[in-house]
């Protein structure tokens, strides 16, 4: 049945493609050509992978201005808006609240953090106008860079400094008090190029339908770009980059206020506790060189991570309990969300406590022991002290290092094969009371080879393999991918893919050993005379999770007319996830499994096309899913689509105009429209830009989030029409 359904939907894709063969209009070779697959040049006819470009200059002319919202674009890339401070972005569906499946590069080089378990969007160091365009890989790509490309991987590309104006700046208002200035120069002397751009930037955030008007979700940042390009002897060039930010945010997810008689006197405090500080360094310096037939490069790279913050934690008095933890780290006992209530309840009134869903193994004597003290502690306090909500502080603050050095290198070995290879060692460093008991640390190698082979001008065939080992591995950990290419003319190509890939688990993942300390607010003290305590929750990574395992099949074709003006790409697809690391990231439990499973398959396509007074493009993917795992659906959507265009309103204007969302989880849609107006003018060698727009989101939006097994969409946020105005110099 599923061959028969794939087969349908590829004969849907060749009558797509022949609707979209018309007109041949002029496209620039280049928009063809891709960088990121196999670290080398590649044609999109050529490349194993389905993939998409966008171009900068394109979304700024949408009005366009983060990563995030860029990728909204992409064909199966869903994004979705936990608040004003925090974006989800995941390809096939998010499966988790940090998606920690698919990677972000720049320059090819991964900004993934390991000991967060994923990428945070909202907080880059990297802005639209520093990239010249971004490459997304649409599917697994763990075969050329690693664990963390299971599912994708999006590649920023910067800039050509030697091409940035000498001096530029831009300052940018909007409603949810947006302010965003950015400013920069390029020196450059023979040879030598410097680059310096700063960016600040600050909004309000969302104004939520579910919570009060003090449920704050702001942030305010600012960030610095460095970069340099300097020509050596021997057609060698060093380059490098240096990005760093500071965000401070506040995250409403923590504001857990408590109201209750022994805190009504600490509430006063609740508007004081500190949002998150959070600061990032990303720096890459890299030797390259060429020769006729080859190309080479050595590079070292350096990444810092620090969050510093407190939370806010409101909790029942009996949470802190250390019976609770003592009965928690039992081997026998599992505490489940669903038998808090048997608990308080079964201890008020019997003063032994009793358990039902949490009970893993048959109880000991030791775990009778505890019962009875628990219940006869409960019942001797009272549900007026144990059911009494404590405030308190909590840090959970992080720092995250990274340092690697490798290299790359490609090669013509025949006239008809050529070989692209990279190497590279990672030591990785995470740290945090909270979240790791202390510092932990990871080395980690890859080893990766990439064949392209080319018999006649009608076939192209690759293969790649990925092999990585690291500190928590047995053995080393392989990635495959197989390609076969079929040209029908230089034009049209029919494209298959077969990939086996791996993720070998995070330090996020494998040293997990969360435990919530709170000190509690003022002179407070709980009902056993502690003025700080443990919340009860223990959260231990289990000690022998396996790579996460993805096997994908793909089947489609792809179009570019003979003059480059028409892009058209369709393909069905199957992706079979087995040993998935699944976070249920439930209030009360934190605890991993190794045992998720979720089959995928659907049909994806995308076109783009341009003429002399407009540029137009479409997506759309529809996504079918089974699984029996909890969590592993909560965050997909079963359509994703998006729809833009530009009109050229004369030599100096632009319009331009773009719709996207993704609908699932109870029939409720996620939906986004943006027009923005570019105004250009010359004045006497400098270049001024107005631009004005509108972002409009539905009335009441519904995010999709994972909170509740049953219902993904738990988080509403009002109508947030965001209005802006945009005013750029450059000479």
């Amino acid at each position: 049945m599923l061959i028969y359904k794939l087969f349908l939907l590829f004969i849907f894709s060749l009558s797509t493609y022949a609707m979209a063969v018309g007109n041949y209009l002029e496209f620039e070779e280049n928009e063809n050509l891709f960088v990121t697959l196999t670290k080398s040049t590649i044609s999109i006819h050529d490349s194993p992978n389905f993939l998409t470009k966008l171009s900068s200059d394109d979304l700024i002319a949408l009005g366009i201005d983060s990563i995030p919202d860029a990728l909204r674009l992409v064909p199966g890339m869903m994004v979705s808006d936990l608040h004003g401070s925090n974006t989800q972005v995941g390809y096939h569906g998010l499966a988790v609240s940090i998606p920690r499946r698919m990677d972000l590069l720049y320059n090819t080089s991964s900004m993934y953090r390991s000991g967060y378990a994923g990428i945070h969007w909202k907080r880059l160091p990297i802005d639209i106008e520093d990239i010249e365009f971004i490459e997304i890989i649409r599917g697994s790509a763990s075969s050329d860079f690693g664990s963390n490309a299971l599912t994708s991987a999006v590649n920023l590309v910067q800039n050509s400094i030697a091409l940035e104006p000498s001096f530029f700046s831009s300052v940018k208002v909007g409603s949810s008090d947006l302010r965003k200035v950015r400013a920069g120069f390029h020196l450059e002397s023979k040879n030598n190029h410097v680059y310096l751009r700063f960016l600040g930037e600050e909004s309000s955030g969302y104004d939520f339908a579910e919570r009060s008007d003090d449920y704050e979700d702001s942030f305010d940042g600012k960030s610095i770009l460095l970069s340099g390009e300097h020509e050596l002897e021997h057609n060698m060039l060093l380059d490098w980059n240096i990005a760093y930010n500071d965000y401070i945010f506040t995250a409403p997810d923590f504001n857990f206020i408590g109201e209750s008689d022994s805190t009504e006197s600490s509430q006063d405090s609740v508007e004081n506790v500190p949002p998150a500080d959070e600061k990032n360094i990303h720096s890459v310096i890299k030797i390259s060189g060429a020769k006729e037939t080859s190309t080479w490069n050595i590079f070292g790279k350096y990444s810092e991570f620090e969050r510093d913050q407190e939370i806010l934690f409101c909790n029942i008095q009996g949470s802190f309990d250390p019976l609770f933890a003592e009965l928690d780290a039992s081997p026998n006992v599992h505490i489940d969300p669903a038998d808090f209530p048997l608990v308080i309840q079964s201890g008020l009134s019997t003063g032994v406590v009793q358990l039902d869903a949490s009970i893993v193994n048959p109880l000991d004597a030791n775990d009778t022991r505890i019962l009875t003290e628990l219940g006869q502690r409960l019942r001797t306090f009272g549900p007026n002290t144990i059911l009494a909500k404590i405030c308190g502080d909590a840090d959970i603050s992080t720092l995250e290092n990274r340092v690697s050095i490798g290299g790359q290198f490609t090669q013509q070995l025949l006239d008809k094969l050529s070989l692209s290879s990279s190497s590279e060692y990672i030591y990785s460093i995470a740290e945090s009371e909270n979240y790791f008991k202390g510092k932990v640390t990871r080395n980690t190698f890859l080893l990766s080879n990439n064949l392209l082979y080319k018999p006649t001008k009608f076939l192209s065939a690759s293969v790649g393999l990925m092999a990585e080992i690291d500190d928590y591995l047995d053995g080393f950990v392989f990635s495959p991918r197989a390609a076969i290419n079929y040209h029908v003319n230089n034009n049209f190509s029919i494209k298959s893919m077969y990939s086996k890939s791996k993720r070998t688990p995070d330090l996020h993942e494998t040293d997990r050993k969360w435990q919530i300390s709170v000190d509690y607010l003022g002179d407070t003290v709980d009902f056993l005379g502690q003025s700080s305590a443990n919340v009860f929750r223990i959260a231990e990574s289990p000690g022998d999770l396996k790579p996460e395992e993805i096997e994908s099949y793909e089947l489609g074709v792809v179009y570019t007319s003979k003059d480059r003006r028409h892009i058209f790409d369709s393909k069905v697809f199957y992706e079979d996830m087995i040993n998935l690391i699944s976070d249920p990231f439930l209030y009360l439990d934190f605890n991993l499994t190794n045992d998720g499973k979720i089959r995928k398959k659907g049909f994806e396509t995308a076109y783009s096309s341009k003429n002399n007074w407009m540029k137009y493009g479409l997506s759309y993917t529809y996504l079918d899913w089974d699984t029996s795992t909890p969590y592993e659906s909560t965050l997909t959507a079963r359509h994703i689509g998006s729809i833009w265009s530009i009109f050229n309103l004369s030599e100096s204007s632009k319009l331009g105009f773009s719709f996207n969302g993704h609908s699932g989880g109870d029939n409720h849609t996620y939906k986004l429209y943006t027009l923005n107006y570019t105004k250009s003018t010359q004045l006497e060698g400098a270049h001024f830009d107005f631009q004005v727009g509108v972002k409009r989101y539905p009335k009441y939006t519904y995010t999709f989030t994972e909170y509740s097994p049953d219902d993904p969409v738990a988080i509403g946020f009002d109508n947030q029409n965001q209005y802006y105005m945009k005013i750029s110099l450059s000479y």
